[in-house]
Parts: structure tokens; C-alpha cells; sequence
């Protein structure tokens, strides 16, 4: 069909029902809808922003509550400590669709970062960046995230959105991610796409009843087991070595305690205060009492054994008579 070469008006407004351009159009300003790919377009200046995290800071405290204002629970949040090394608190709680909670177990000082799920990033349009999905009374749940990538940030919630740590996080593949719990769970799993990378080995997401590996820390005699205030109870070992800094306490195959300097030497002493053999009534007890060696019952009431007797043998000369004699006397006071 024949085409107008140009079109000029200088008039009032000119109105087409539809206008079909081989080349170009070029204007100011464009209002109504556009269909097609856009890939000719050029020229065009366009600013989306919307708030996507919040950040906040904690000093010496053993609890933060940060408002975010995002009108959703589908947030994700990192916190870090004042050097910026990502620490796991005791409790992340999703108070409501505008607060966060959280708590540590001593006071901490860091910030908090809270990151909106599928927002908007300043300046494109972008994809949707995070997924959220429900699971109820499973040990297994699969959640399909189309991200293309195992970029991914997991986190998962109980049904009362609080945070936890389920037994396995497995990126199945680069759409979907596997998460799997101890015992039978109820709650949300939220998964974001990208995000920061964290240096380390993330050693606080252990399922402490189920380690299947050593438990190393990250620097040599630098952390406790415990402290004067926060004890374990009892200790349950099935090795037969203690290694304390070299020294070492063993348990040989009849059951004897050793005390070593290395796998093969025993030590040449023991320091004690004192030493009870025995239980019960007919235990004994040695031990040092102004600077006399006292031996005494289990109510400390001072004991001297007459059935003590010379080994098998002779004892010849005088001196080791009375040596003994004296030795005997510093024993028994």
C-alpha cells in the first residue's frame, strides 16, 4: 500500500487510531502504551527506587529490636558483629509484618541488616529475588525458586516465625533447593537470590545431635568449651587419651589412669594436696599439713597402720634401719 512520505500538523491536536513507522519517531514526551521487545529504544531516563534494607546498629546488648516498615514477614536478615564477621544470635523472632526481634545469649555489639524479599532495585526493573514457600508437619521440603543459580540465600522460620536451623540445606540444583529437619516441622522457608558471600566456615549451623565430623575451631587456643558460668555437665569419651597442652592423661587396657609427657614417658610428678586411696570408711588419705606428711582416715582422723611390714629380703647395716625408722616417723607423725 503507498505510504505518506511525511506527516506535518501546525494546528490543534492531531488523533490517529494506529500509526505504523518504518524508521523512527523521535518526541519529547510519550504517554499511553508501548508493545514490542523495546530494543530500538533510546534516550530513555527512568529512576524505580524502592527501600529494600534497613540497617541498625546494637552496642554491648543481649537483645535488638529493629523496625523495618516493610508490611511483610518475608524479610531476610544478617547480622554481623563489629567486625563485620556474620554471627548466628540465639533468636531471630518475625514480631510482625513491620518488626524484627532478636536476641544473643551474651551482649553483642554489630549491626543488623533486614532485607524485602522480591523488592524492586533502584534504578531497572528487576526479576523477582526471592521465593517463599510453606511446609507443614515434614521432615522434607522442596522449594522450586526458578533462580537459575546457586546464588542463593536460605533461611526458614517455625510456624511462629521464629528462625531456625533445620539438619540439612541441599541446593538440589539451580532451580530448587532441598531443606530437611530432625524430627517432623511446620513453617516457611524464604529463598533469596544473590546476596553477599560470607568468608569462613559457617560453624554455627551444626545439628549437635547428629555431627558427623570433627568439631575444630577456626584459631588455635583462642575459644573456651564453656566458661565459669556457662558449664557443661558431664564429659563422655569412648578415646583413652586427654591431651592437655602435651600432658597427657591415658587409660590403659586394664584400667589404670597414667599421667605422660608424651605417648610413652610417665611423668616424674604429680601435683596434688591430697591423695585418698580407697572408698569408704577403709579409704585413706595422704596429704600435707604444715609441712608434715599426715596419714589420715576419710574423716580425717590421723591413722597409723601396724600391719605395715618389710618387703621380702635383707636389710643390712645400721644406717638404713635407722633411716627407715626416721621415714616411718615423718609418715605417721
Amino acid at each position: 500500500m503507498p505510504n505518506w512520505k511525511k506527516l506535518i500538523t501546525s494546528g490543534s491536536d492531531a488523533s490517529l487510531a494506529s500509526l505504523v513507522v518504518a524508521n523512527a519517531v523521535s518526541a519529547s514526551a510519550f504517554s499511553g502504551s508501548f508493545f514490542g521487545d523495546g530494543s530500538g529504544l533510546t534516550g530513555i531516563t527512568s529512576t524505580v527506587v524502592e527501600s529494600a534494607t534497613v540497617s541498625d546498629t546494637f552496642t554491648n546488648t543481649t537483645s535488638k529490636t529493629v523496625t523495618h516498615n516493610f508490611g511483610t514477614r518475608n524479610v531476610l536478615v544478617s547480622v554481623y558483629d563489629n567486625s563485620y564477621n556474620q554471627i548466628l544470635p540465639e533468636s531471630v523472632v518475625l514480631t510482625d509484618i513491620n518488626t524484627v526481634d532478636i536476641t544473643f545469649p551474651v551482649n553483642e555489639s554489630g549491626t543488623v541488616v533486614v532485607a524485602k524479599g522480591g523488592h524492586l532495585v533502584s534504578g531497572s526493573l528487576a526479576d523477582e529475588v526471592t521465593v517463599s514457600d510453606t511446609f507443614t508437619s515434614t521432615t522434607s521440603k522442596t522449594v522450586t525458586h526458578n533462580f537459575n543459580t546457586k546464588n542463593v540465600i536460605v533461611s526458614v522460620y517455625d510456624e511462629n516465625d521464629n528462625y531456625i536451623i533445620p539438619a540439612n540445606i541441599n541446593l538440589a540444583t539451580v532451580n530448587s533447593v532441598v531443606v530437611t529437619f530432625s524430627t517432623a516441622s511446620t513453617g516457611t522457608v524464604v529463598v533469596a537470590k544473590g546476596g553477599h558471600k560470607v568468608s569462613g566456615v559457617v560453624t554455627a549451623e551444626v545439628d549437635w545431635l547428629a555431627v558427623s565430623s570433627s568439631i575444630l575451631p577456626e584459631t588455635t587456643e583462642v575459644f573456651d568449651l564453656g566458661s565459669p558460668s556457662k558449664r557443661w555437665r558431664d564429659l563422655y569419651l569412648s578415646g583413652s587419651t586427654i591431651d592437655l597442652g602435651g600432658t597427657l592423661i591415658t587409660r590403659d587396657a586394664s584400667g589404670d589412669i597414667n599421667f605422660k609427657d608424651s605417648q610413652t614417658s610417665n611423668l616424674k610428678r604429680v601435683v596434688v594436696d591430697e591423695l585418698q586411696i580407697g572408698t569408704g570408711e577403709t579409704a585413706r588419705k595422704f596429704k600435707v599439713d604444715n609441712g608434715r606428711i599426715k596419714f589420715t582416715d576419710v574423716n580425717n582422723v590421723d591413722k597409723v597402720d601396724t600391719s605395715l611390714s618389710l618387703p621380702a629380703g635383707t636389710v643390712s647395716g645400721s644406717a638404713q634401719i635407722t633411716g627407715m625408722a626416721v621415714a616411718m616417723a615423718i609418715v605417721f607423725g
